[in-house]
């Protein structure tokens, strides 16, 4: 049995304290877009900060509380096929997304299909759905074989995602990112290479894309001062990355998704 009981983008309150505690009863897949500094889950007996352009797992019966505010898209589902059950109690609670790209077309198309109700619809998201769960648990499986000297260096790699994070509208170098976690330039590349699967500099770019996408669904914001916010160094040079790798320009890509995403 297989129920997609709710999808959609969730734009959290601005929680100053805990959330009222929730105890789940499905499973949640949550992408996270964006978050406030203060953004903080806590799950059962611990906490951590909403990782943006990152997933968490979450699973019948554990306990729910956030804090400060966060974006992000969502599923909730029901399911008891052994072959999936499987594989979602197997994965961490927090995952890279990976090729982000495709993590949030997956969730596009997820929503898409339910909402468009074809016939078989049903059969085809959770189709989409278990496609996600592969792709999360081969990621986390990738993730899990780096070893030897470079597991050590886990820390030192996610410290410099949040400098990203916490610098993303400035302009950020490989020695700066390195120098943050007080590790040469060149082997801090080699590390974040395959820890991460991508270098650097891509992971980087990764995060202004991200965010300028979101900016240009859900704000009014110029061009110019969503390049200004994402780190681009020009609106010029923010129009020619968009086009490059989305395959459109800035404004095609508002006017085509400005109501594409929406909570059920």
């Amino acid at each position: 049995m297989f129920n997609l009981s709710s999808y959609g983008m969730y734009f959290s309150p601005v929680f100053k304290q805990k959330s009222p505690l929730r105890v789940l009863s499905e499973y949640e897949i949550e992408l996270y877009c964006s978050t406030s500094k203060e953004a903080t889950a806590y799950l059962d007996n611990t906490s951590f900060s909403y990782p943006v352009d990152r997933i968490c797992v979450y699973r019948p019966g554990q306990r729910r509380q956030s804090k400060g505010q966060f974006r992000c898209y969502y599923l909730k589902f029901e399911c008891d096929a052994p072959e999936i059950t499987e594989l979602l109690d197997k994965l961490p609670t927090r995952i890279p997304a990976g090729d982000t790209r495709t993590m949030y077309e997956l969730f596009s198309e997820i929503f898409s299909i339910m909402a468009q109700k074809h016939p078989g619809y049903k059969l085809h998201a959770y189709a989409k759905v278990c496609e996600m769960i592969a792709s999360l648990y081969a990621q986390s499986c990738s993730a899990a074989k780096v070893g030897g000297k470079y597991a050590a260096y886990t820390a030192e790699i996610y410290e410099a995602i949040r400098y990203m994070h916490e610098h993303l509208g400035e302009h950020i170098t490989l020695e700066d990112m390195a120098g943050f976690v007080h590790l040469s330039s060149s082997f801090f590349h080699v590390v974040f290479k395959e820890i991460m699967q991508k270098t650097p500099h891509r992971y980087l770019l990764e995060l202004r894309l991200s965010q300028a996408k979101n900016l240009l669904i859900n704000s009014d914001m110029s061009l110019a001062l969503i390049a200004e916010k994402c780190g681009f160094d020009s609106q010029v040079y923010f129009n020619y990355i968009i086009k490059k790798e989305l395959g459109i320009t800035p404004k095609k890509y508002r006017d085509t998704n400005r109501n594409k995403y929406y909570t059920i």
